[in-house]
């Protein structure tokens, strides 16, 4: 038999309708996601468990942020798309085959849990990975017309050619036999509610026979996988699982895909390190994805180890950032720690130029070592961040500021002398009509010097200044910038409170390392400066790109992302998020 290819707009309605089942679940029940969870197979090698997006989806549509999008001019063009006319077709088909709106049939339908697993058995391709999804169902009657429109349409393509029923242990289940060479799909409603779908049929006898038993090896009987969910937030609306061995096979199976053996030692090793990695969304003042990596400490490169046991943070000079900071962040490092990595990392037989770097520093450093003298001095908290330009200064020159703590006062008197002797030599080089001065100037009792051009574009601009002084280093790209942070010092907490600041009180306090984007300062600048930003983007649609991005911007007050180790190494910890403009979020 000859197989029709399925039209666009068939596929387009089955894949809508096998969207409603991977998006969507309405009611939270955590006993239900334990349930179905206790059901997966153990071999499976990533699983995404939803819980109560149903109830969360309605009220996202229904929120500012929803019509905010819906009226956004990006959606608007999207969906005036010949791919957006698709979807609203296959979005009003779905409706009237299942007679109710789509919200709701994604809320009767996939009930109060949803869990899909994906299980590769051991010396199978990639492409030989095999799928089941479990959810709780709350409308039989609504499922029952689901399953009629799927295989009508399927049918109607041409792509399925039977279904059959089949039994195992009592339990009555279907068979979905296509003729387009994909694999044979089976399909199940289980007397306590639960849908079960798959394309391996193994996986659907596995489990019928799981149902009920009181004892089974589950999945989270791995320890690293349950530190893993033990450590995501209570309230999120979708949580996934990988197994690190999927990574390693799916890496194997690319030729194009870096091995193990070809990444620098100390990134293999964490790599390596890695038991078990997993992801969650929640919703806290707008989406927020977090990453959180089990770890074997004992595994991990040493200096990762110490890094993470190293104590203090940048709170003491978090108050130097600016209101007017378009972009901030702040890092708890271990210099010592990033040297000892960045030289495992070099190639052996490049050790000798690492080894004359150091010699070079060691004399600008007045004699002090650079690893066991200078470094360990600086920090553990630095902070920098991008400010708004001044009115007479193009969005181009942005003042970026980098400062850090220095505890040692010999280390301090070392940095300077290095830095500035290094910029004396810069100062010489004249190659290709590049000129430069040293600038050194006393401001408020601190010195401040600059490397500024003075031939060719951008004549007069500041390349590179800093200061040490007052326990600090403070190196940026405008010497006002760098002279301010100065002046400034134990001024923080009597001005306006930096939005990324803000952020972090209420949304990641916890976090030692973050870095936040203030959207509501990037839209003001960029609507104030529309002309120059054209210009400097190369936008070609005169502008309207841009308008696009920034409608869309305007919708959100600040991104963040935020990283965080354990200080045992056992457990690593990131944030990506966004706050939506609303008061409240959803």
């Amino acid at each position: 038999m000859t197989c029709r290819r399925p039209s666009i707009r068939t596929r387009a309605v089955s894949g809508m309708l096998l969207a409603l089942f991977l998006t969507s679940p309405a009611v939270s029940s955590s006993e239900s996601a334990d349930e179905l969870m206790g059901r997966v197979p153990p071999d499976a090698s990533l699983v995404l468990e939803l819980e109560g997006l149903g109830p969360r989806l309605e009220a996202l549509v229904d929120s500012g942020l929803g019509e905010g999008l819906a009226a956004s001019r990006l959606v608007r063009d999207w969906l005036a798309s010949d791919e957006g006319a698709t979807l609203r077709r296959a979005k009003r088909d779905v409706e009237v085959a299942l007679g109710a709106p789509l919200v709701e049939i994604a809320d009767r339908l996939l009930g109060r849990a949803a869990v899909l697993s994906l299980h590769l058995p051991e010396g199978e391709a990639p492409e030989q990975a095999r799928g089941l999804l479990q959810t709780v169902v709350a409308d039989r009657d609504l499922l029952s017309r689901f399953i009629g429109a799927a295989n009508a349409a399927e049918r109607a393509s041409g792509a399925l050619l039977a279904v059959e029923e089949r039994e195992h242990g009592g339990v009555s289940y279907s068979i979905r036999d296509f003729g387009d060479g994909r694999p044979d799909e089976a399909y199940a409603m289980l007397d306590d509610g639960t849908f079960v779908w798959t394309n391996a049929r193994r996986l659907m006898t596995e489990v019928i026979d799981r149902v009920g038993l009181e004892t089974r090896e589950e999945l989270l009987d791995d320890p690293a996988l349950a530190r893993v969910r033990s450590a995501m937030p209570g309230g999120a609306m979708a949580r996934a699982f990988v197994a690190p061995r999927l990574i390693a096979r799916l890496a194997a199976s690319d030729p194009n895909s870096p091995k193990l053996d070809d990444l620098p030692a100390p990134v293999a090793e964490y790599l390596g390190a890695i038991d078990a990695l997993g992801a969650a969304l929640e919703w806290r003042d707008g989406p927020v994805l977090h990453v959180i990596e089990a770890l074997d400490p004992d595994r991990l490169p040493d200096p990762v180890r110490s890094w993470a046991s190293r104590s203090g943070d940048a709170g003491p000079i978090l108050g130097l950032i600016p209101p007017s900071a378009l972009l901030a962040a702040a890092g708890h490092v271990d210099l010592p720690a990033l040297h000892d990595l960045i030289v495992a990392s070099v190639p052996e037989e490049d050790r000798g130029g690492v080894e004359a770097l150091t010699g070079v520093a060691r004399g600008l450093l007045l004699g002090k070592d650079p690893r066991s003298e200078i470094l360990p001095a600086i920090g553990p908290g630095v902070v920098g961040w991008v400010d708004t330009p001044a009115d007479s200064r193009p969005i181009g020159e942005s003042p970026a500021v980098l400062v850090a703590s220095v505890g040692d006062p010999a280390a301090a008197e070392a940095l300077d002398n290095a830095l500035r002797t290094a910029l004396a030599f810069l100062s010489l080089d004249d190659d290709g009509g590049r000129r430069f001065r040293l600038s050194v100037e006393g401001r408020d009792g601190a010195r401040v010097t600059a490397l500024i051009s003075e031939a060719g574009e951008g004549a007069g601009r500041v390349r590179f200044a800093f200061a040490v002084a007052r326990g600090l280093i403070v190196v940026g790209t405008d010497a006002d910038a760098v002279a301010s942070v100065l002046s400034d010092r134990g001024a923080g907490e009597s001005r306006t409170r930096p939005a990324a600041l803000v952020a972090r009180d209420r949304l990641f306090p916890d976090a030692s390392t973050f870095a936040y984007l203030d959207l509501d300062a990037v839209r003001l600048l960029a609507d104030s400066r529309r002309a120059e930003l054209v210009e400097l983007l190369e936008d070609e649609s005169d502008g309207e790109d841009l308008s696009r991005v920034l409608d869309l911007l305007g919708l959100f007050r600040g991104v963040y992302a935020t990283s965080s180790l354990a200080e045992d190494g056992s457990m690593a910890h990131r944030r990506l998020g966004l706050i939506v403009a609303e008061p409240g979020g959803q």
